[in-house]
């Protein structure tokens, strides 16, 4: 593809884009531990690799095990090692995902299993709405060195945890971006508090005066699509999404990629209330049974329960998976 390609150029800003971002993640993870002089050592020849002092132990009785480490890093971070052995930065403040990773050292298992069934070395991967890493770090430990991951987050302030959870794990096989992705480029505004880092959403109209959001920080962000993204990828084995309702929008704005990967595993969150609002639910499921898409709900014990269109439509909140076949 000749360099003056508008693909071509997209791909080069994108690359630009992730190498400043996995600079910058080493930066803030090293400075973030270094800030604690009691907690940082250099160890070996591996430049982001730090030695933690003894964790604080979480109390889990629920678990089999007691091995769920925390580190408290002051200034509402801390981290959380987690049971496949991997380190994620939290903010101490959230509920939504920090206070459930501390107590059993892993998020949303069913999922977990599902992207380990569908996943291999050497697979790539793109993942939208990564938050803080958790599912990251069991994607990029999966598909290992020989992988090929790109991570967004549109949240700016997530986005630093994530970066420090890709640098602290040394995950060189993962890219990053801070952007939220829709169905077309423009400048929208991310809605989300510290309390609830899993919730941010993209903000619908009418939310700027809305006094149930009054305490909700708010983040001016650019919105890219996944095609513009991607335009340097010969195809991905599998796209992970938990983007609060923007998901056929987010596959609306991947119809080359899409293309280019039939084979696709699709793992997405589904049924967030307001997700008629970012695109139409009729629309964008007859798009994806078009190319031959079916779709499965994943169960709590990570078995997968095929779905119908109409059962698509009532969108009851779950986990579910898109894909031409499963094998």
């Amino acid at each position: 593809m000749a360099s003056g390609h508008p693909r071509a150029a997209a791909a080069d800003q994108a690359g630009r884009t992730l190498s400043q971002a996995r600079l910058e993640a080493q930066r803030i993870a090293v400075e973030t531990i270094r800030a604690r002089g009691d907690v940082y050592k250099r160890r070996g020849r591996t430049r982001n690799s730090v030695m933690l002092p003894k964790p604080k132990r979480e109390s889990a009785v629920t678990l089999p095990m007691s091995d769920i480490e925390f580190w408290d890093l002051g200034n509402n971070r801390g981290i959380v090692r987690m049971r496949n052995g991997g380190l994620v930065f939290v903010d101490t403040r959230d509920q939504s995902l920090a206070s459930p990773i501390r107590s059993s050292g892993e998020w949303e298992p069913q999922v977990a299993r599902v992207l380990l069934r569908f996943l291999r070395p050497g697979a790539t991967v793109v993942e939208v709405g990564s938050n803080i890493g958790c599912h990251t770090l069991t994607m990029a430990l999966a598909i290992g060195r020989s992988g090929s991951m790109l991570a967004i987050e549109a949240n700016p302030d997530v986005a630093e945890l994530l970066q420090c959870t890709v640098a602290i794990n040394s995950l060189r096989q993962v890219r990053l971006v801070n952007a939220a992705v829709m169905d077309r480029p423009g400048e929208t505004t991310i809605f989300a508090t510290e309390t609830n880092l899993g919730g941010g959403a993209v903000g619908l109209p009418g939310w700027e005066s809305d006094p149930g959001l009054s305490q909700h920080k708010r983040h001016v962000v650019q919105a890219v699509t996944l095609d513009s993204l991607t335009a340097d990828l010969a195809g991905v084995d599998l796209i992970r999404m938990d983007v609060e309702g923007c998901e056929l929008a987010v596959l609306a704005g991947a119809q080359q990629l899409l293309s280019r990967s039939p084979r696709v595993k699709i793992v997405c969150e589904w049924g967030a209330y307001h997700a008629p609002s970012y695109f139409g639910m009729a629309e964008g499921l007859d798009a994806l049974m078009a190319r031959g898409f079916r779709f499965w709900r994943i169960e709590p014990d990570g078995a997968l329960t095929p779905q119908s269109r109409a059962q698509m439509l009532e969108r009851q909140f779950c986990e579910v998976v898109i894909a031409a076949e499963l094998d």
